[in-house]
């Protein structure tokens, strides 16, 4: 699998440099995949650039967490409270990021989830839930871990499996809706290629099937592993260094500008049938 470091989306850019060189239009669609002009290369780094300076930012917080663990409760933030701030950024304007719980309409709640996105479509959705989303606006799942060594593999690796099951058990669901799940460590002492090969045997040696498993991995600073749905048990491993956070972007959104198909039914999520009187 190749990316191509030369790909950016052009909308942002367009507008400004034809304003400013008078640029055809045209021009920019018809070389959008390879640039040659030295004013589409400065943009490019603008936009490496804001990546680049969001994922340092990102490596700060792990620190600032462990730091100030205290006070941050003290304040009624959670463990992730800041990096849900940045990465909310990095997420469409109709969704969210929270540290909340999600419960599908069979009250299967999966453990080992830090944080999800999901379409916030009341105000105090969560509230009305009594702390809880519902499975069918969740659009994914985020796995954290300060530093992946083998025994945090495992666990984040369950984690995912567990949360891959939502909607399982749930005879409302008419189609199986599976969430996509992100894991983001801040550091290992693996290399890539072992690290895919750990996660392969992981999967292999506890019989997880393949629709639970993980959907793309983020190692900050360092590379990504991404699952090919062409294959069964096939990951690809890529050192993106200092773009790391910028494939993960772009990669992150493709999957959450997958429309969920599932309509969400508070009569599904009634725990007691309760006969009123008519009059």
């Amino acid at each position: 699998m190749t990316i191509y470091a030369d790909l950016v989306d052009t909308k942002n850019i367009v507008p400004y440099y034809i304003h400013r060189e008078n640029i055809p239009l045209a021009y920019f669609y018809q070389n959008k995949c390879e640039f040659k002009s030295d004013t589409v290369l400065e943009g490019k780094v603008m936009f490496s650039k804001y990546f680049e300076e969001l994922q340092k930012k990102i490596e700060k917080s792990t620190t600032s967490t462990a730091k100030g663990s205290g006070e941050r409760k003290k304040k009624g933030k959670g463990k992730h409270a800041d990096l849900i701030a940045l990465m909310n950024n990095l997420i469409p304007v109709h969704l969210k990021l929270d540290d909340v719980k999600i419960i599908d309409s069979s009250g299967y709640s999966p453990e080992g989830v830090d944080f999800v996105v999901y379409q916030e479509i009341f105000r105090d959705l969560s509230g009305i839930m009594g702390g809880f989303v519902p499975a069918e606006v969740v659009y994914g799942t985020f796995h954290v871990c300060d530093n992946l060594d083998a025994k945090a593999l495992g666990s984040v690796l369950n984690g995912v499996s567990q949360a891959k099951k939502m909607n399982r058990f749930s005879q409302e669901v008419q189609e199986e809706l599976v969430v996509p799940s992100f894991i983001i460590a801040y550091k290992t002492g693996m290399g890539l290629a072992d690290l895919k090969n750990r996660i392969v045997n992981f999967y292999v040696s506890k019989s997880i099937e393949h629709v639970n498993e993980f959907d793309i991995m983020m190692i900050l600073g360092f590379g990504l592993l991404i699952k090919d749905w062409k294959e069964k048990r096939k990951f690809i491993a890529l050192e993106t260094g200092k773009d790391t956070l910028k494939w993960f972007f772009m990669l992150m959104n493709e999957y959450l500008e997958v429309e969920r198909g599932q309509d969400l039914d508070f009569r599904n999520y009634v725990i007691r049938q309760e006969r009123y009187n008519e009059y």
